[in-house]
């Protein structure tokens, strides 16, 4: 394999996912070891469709070679995962790996991604890992897992109640892009040394901005369970867009900086289903927007 630059930017990304996996599992924290296991998945997914593989194949000898190594890279990242998953999903697991005609003695967990596969590994018979639940399948399983509705609980004291109204998506977002655009400002403050007076005021801002966003009502199909997921989301939005500034201002490699914002818009969404709100309108909705004339 010829690694370009760009498949080690890949494989640095995906060694930093791989260690705080590990972490997290050492300290049972397993929701978010499945949140590394999808990060990974997502980059392999990004690495083949930038590449594209199956075109290159068809070109140049330079070409061609460029396919194998995008293609040898890809089947061992997909046994990565399916390693990663064996603690979820071992049957799964196991269907990837006889796939992919895994040795066995590739189930090891490294802190530094590993290619256990080497080029020219015969690979076994492929086939679909998931079936397609059609839509009639999907409301005959809502109504065989229904189950009973449970009794109608009061709300405590002091606890935040859900609302079944409409929610002000519009200011749920503008609250959260408030909070990002203020934590850059208490950062670019704190780098610079500014007078504690000048960044106490800044950081009073910020949590002002933060209880705002905190107080907005929470829908009740979500209910009130969800404020501490929206606070914990609200801080990760924030810190991730400080590593997009960083990289930006550092004029990083696009595919690096174009990882992150992905994982941005990722946060974005989680953080808009968390808060009632469509994902899609909180990540941008995927609308570009037009030159002026």
């Amino acid at each position: 394999m010829n690694l370009r630059d760009e498949d080690k930017e890949l494989l640095a990304l995906i060694n930093r996912e791989l260690q705080t996996y590990i972490d997290n599992m050492e300290q049972a924290i397993l929701r978010d070891s499945i949140r590394n296991i999808m990060s990974i998945s997502r980059l392999g997914n990004q690495f083949m469709q930038s590449n594209k593989p199956w075109v290159l194949v068809k070109g140049s000898a330079d070409d061609k070679s460029r396919s194998g190594t995008v293609v040898s890279l890809a089947v061992n990242i997909a046994n990565l995962l399916s390693v990663l998953l064996q603690p979820y999903m071992p049957e799964t697991s196991q269907t990837i790996q006889t796939q992919l005609n895994t040795p066995p003695d590739s189930n090891v967990v490294y802190r530094k991604f590993v290619c256990h596969l080497p080029p020219g590994h015969k690979i076994g018979k492929p086939s679909p890992l998931f079936q397609k639940i059609e839509a009639c399948k999907i409301e005959e399983f809502k109504k065989m897992f229904a189950g009973q509705p449970g009794p109608e609980t009061k709300p405590k004291r002091g606890e935040k109640t859900a609302v079944s109204g409409p929610v002000n998506t519009a200011e749920v977002q503008r609250l959260t892009d408030e909070v990002t655009k203020q934590g850059l400002v208490v950062r670019d403050l704190k780098s610079k040394k500014a007078e504690k007076s000048l960044i106490d005021s800044e950081v009073a801002k910020l949590l002002d901005l933060k209880k705002s966003l905190a107080a907005v009502p929470v829908p009740a199909s979500n209910g009130s369970g969800n404020n501490a997921e929206v606070d914990r989301l609200t801080d990760e939005v924030t810190k991730q867009g400080l590593v997009v500034r960083d990289l930006k201002s550092k004029k990083a490699e696009k595919s690096l900086i174009d990882s992150q914002v992905a994982k941005l818009l990722d946060l974005k969404k989680r953080l808009a289903l968390a808060g009632g709100q469509n994902p899609q309108e909180a990540a941008g909705g995927g609308k570009k927007k037009g030159k002026k004339k």
